[in-house]
C-alpha cells in the first residue's frame, strides 16, 4: 500500500509472487486515480521485462487472472499493448498497458517521446544496467495531463496522478516499482538500491526497498529431529540443515515446502544460487568457508539504521593500507556491541590513508560525532607500516590529533575466538547501513578452498574487498568485549596463528 515512495523496490527469495503483487498494485492504482473531468478514471502504465516471452509467459497470465474478461491483450510485440476497461460503482475505467522488453540499454530509446502514468519493472535484476530505470522513470508522471494546467495555482505535482485511498488519504505523485531477486554484492542493482541508496538529512532514502522473509535459514552444524524441519544440507563448506522459516508462512502456502525445498536440493552445491534465490540475500559466490559462519542477517542485522548513544564513546576500527576501512562502533549499556557505520575505501576507491583522513574520516567525525570521545583502535603492525612521506601510519593518524590505541591481540587467532563468540551470544548488532560489512561477516570474508587437497586454507583471503572491513570490525569488537581467559591445553596445538604482519 505504498503508493507514495517515487522509486518502490520489493525484492525476495524465488516464487514469492512478486510478479502478480506488481499487477495488483496497478490494478489498484487504474480504479483509484482520481477521475478527469467527464468522470473517466484514466491511466497508462509501462511495464518492462528483458524479454517479450517472459512478459508473455508471466505478466500477461498475471493480468488475465486479477483482471478477468476486463482485461484484453490486442497489441502484439514491440510493444505488446492490452487495456482494462470496466464500469462500476466507481466509474468507467480505461487503464493503458505497454509492455515493453528492454534487452539492451539502446532499446529504452523506443519511448523517448512517450508518456505513461506510472511504471513497473519485472525481475530488474536481468536488465542490462541501472540507466534503464532511469530512462522509465522520466516517461512517468505524464498521462493524463491536466486539461486546464493553464488556470492551476499549484505547480508542484500533476493533479491529474493522485490516487484515493480507502482510508481516505490521497497518494500523489508518479511511482516507478521494481521487483527482483536477489544478485551478487558487485551487481548494478545491489549498488543502485543499496550502496547509493543515501538518507537525506531527515533520515530518508530516495528509493524504498521491501524485502520478502527467506524461505529457509540456514543453521551450521544442526541436524533434523523434532523440533527442526527442513532439508539437511552442504553451505560453504558446512554441514547442517536449511530450517523452514515460519514467517514465510504467508506466501508459502500457495505452492507448498514442497516446491522450495526440490529446488534448494538441485542447487545443492551452488552456494550461490542457495544464497541468492532461498536465503534471499545479496552477497557473492564464495569458494570457501565463511570466517564467522554463525553470523545471520536475520539476527544481527537491525531492521531499522542504529543511533549513536549520547555521552558513550565512539570506538573505530581501522584496517591500514591503501585499501582502507573504517568500522564506527559503541556499546550500550547492556554490554552488547553495536556497528553503526562504516567508510570503506576498497577497489576503484581505494585511497591512502592520509587522503581517507582529509576526505572521508575528518569530515564525518565533524558532522556526525563533534560531542563524542572518539578512539580508533588499529592493528598492531600499524605501529610499523610506513605511510609515505618517511613517516609511519600511525604518525599520520596522531598527526591528526586523534586518539589511537592498539588492538589488544598481537594474532589473529585469539581475537576471532572472542569475535565469534560475540556473535554466537547476540553480543553483536549491526545497522543495516553498513552493507560491506554485512556483506564480509556472511561469507565475504572465508578460508578459500584449495583444489588440490579439497581441503580449506587455515588463514582467510586477505587479498579481496571483504577482508578489509572484516578486519577493521575485528579489531573494535575485540576491543570492546573482553576476552575470557583459557585453559592451557596439554596436548600439541592444532591451529595455528597467524599475524597481519
Amino acid at each position: 500500500m505504498d503508493f507514495s515512495s517515487r522509486v518502490m523496490a520489493i525484492g525476495g527469495a524465488i516464487g514469492t509472487g512478486k510478479t502478480f503483487l506488481q499487477a495488483l498494485r496497478i490494478l489498484f492504482k487504474a480504479t483509484h486515480i482520481v477521475p478527469c473531468p467527464d468522470g473517466v478514471r484514466r491511466s497508462s502504465f509501462i511495464i518492462v521485462r528483458k524479454r517479450y516471452g517472459d512478459l508473455e509467459q508471466s505478466v500477461v497470465p498475471a493480468f488475465e487472472k486479477i483482471a478477468g474478461a476486463a482485461f484484453d491483450l490486442s497489441g502484439r510485440k514491440s510493444p505488446l499493448y492490452g487495456k482494462i476497461y470496466f464500469k462500476d460503482k466507481l466509474g468507467k475505467v480505461e487503464c493503458d498497458l505497454w509492455l515493453y522488453a528492454f534487452e539492451t540499454v539502446a532499446d529504452a530509446q523506443k519511448i523517448r517521446s512517450l508518456a505513461f502514468t506510472d511504471g513497473a519493472i519485472i525481475e530488474a535484476q536481468e536488465l542490462d544496467s541501472g540507466i534503464i530505470i532511469k530512462e522509465v522513470f522520466k516517461r512517468l508522471g505524464r498521462y493524463p495531463a491536466p486539461a486546464n494546467a493553464d488556470e492551476l495555482d499549484d505547480f508542484e505535482n500533476n493533479p491529474m496522478i493522485a490516487y484515493q485511498l480507502p482510508n481516505g488519504q490521497v497518494a500523489r505523485g508518479k511511482q516507478l516499482t521494481l521487483d527482483f531477486n536477489y544478485t551478487n554484492s558487485t551487481h548494478w542493482l545491489k549498488k543502485y538500491l543499496v550502496d547509493d541508496n543515501k538518507a537525506n538529512a531527515v533520515g530518508v532514502r530516495r528509493r524504498t526497498l521491501y524485502e520478502q522473509p527467506p524461505t529457509h535459514i540456514w543453521m551450521p552444524g544442526s541436524r533434523l529431529d523434532g523440533s527442526i524441519q527442513g532439508v539437511e544440507g552442504r553451505y560453504h563448506g558446512e554441514e547442517g540443515v536449511f530450517m523452514r522459516n515460519p514467517e514465510a508462512l504467508h506466501y508459502i502456502k500457495h505452492n507448498g515446502w514442497s516446491y522450495w525445498e526440490d529446488i534448494l536440493l538441485e542447487s545443492m552445491g551452488d552456494d550461490a544460487l542457495i544464497q541468492q534465490d532461498i536465503l534471499a540475500s545479496w552477497g557473492d559466490y564464495i569458494n570457501g568457508k565463511p570466517v564467522y559462519p554463525k553470523f545471520s542477517r536475520t539476527r544481527h542485522v537491525a531492521l531499522q539504521e542504529l543511533k549513536y548513544i549520547p555521552g558513550r564513546p565512539v570506538y573505530v576500527g581501522v584496517d591500514n593500507g591503501f585499501n582502507n576501512a573504517w568500522i564506527f562502533a559503541q556499546q550500550d549499556h547492556s554490554g552488547r556491541v553495536l556497528i553503526i557505520d562504516e567508510i570503506v575505501n576498497v577497489g576503484a576507491d581505494a585511497k591512502s590513508i592520509k587522503a581517507a583522513l582529509k576526505d572521508d574520516v575528518n569530515p564525518y567525525l565533524n558532522l556526525h560525532l563533534p560531542l563524542h570521545t572518539v578512539i580508533f583502535v588499529a592493528d598492531q603492525a600499524f605501529w610499523n607500516g610506513e605511510g609515505g612521506e618517511g613517516r609511519k601510519q600511525i604518525e599520520v593518524l596522531t598527526n591528526e590529533g586523534l586518539t589511537v590505541e592498539k588492538s589488544p591481540f598481537k594474532f589473529t587467532t585469539p581475537m576471532r575466538d572472542v569475535v565469534d563468540t560475540a556473535i554466537a551470544s547476540d553480543q553483536l548488532l549491526v545497522s543495516p547501513r553498513c552493507n560491506r560489512f554485512i556483506d564480509a561477516m556472511v561469507g565475504g570474508f572465508h578460508y578459500p578452498l584449495i583444489r588440490s587437497t579439497g581441503s580449506f586454507s587455515e588463514e582467510p583471503n586477505q587479498n579481496s574487498e571483504h577482508s578489509h572491513p572484516a578486519n577493521a570490525g575485528e579489531f573494535v569488537i575485540s576491543r570492546l568485549i573482553k576476552a575470557t581467559p583459557k585453559r592451557k591445553a596439554s596436548g600439541p596445538r592444532k591451529k595455528k596463528e597467524y599475524s597481519y604482519v
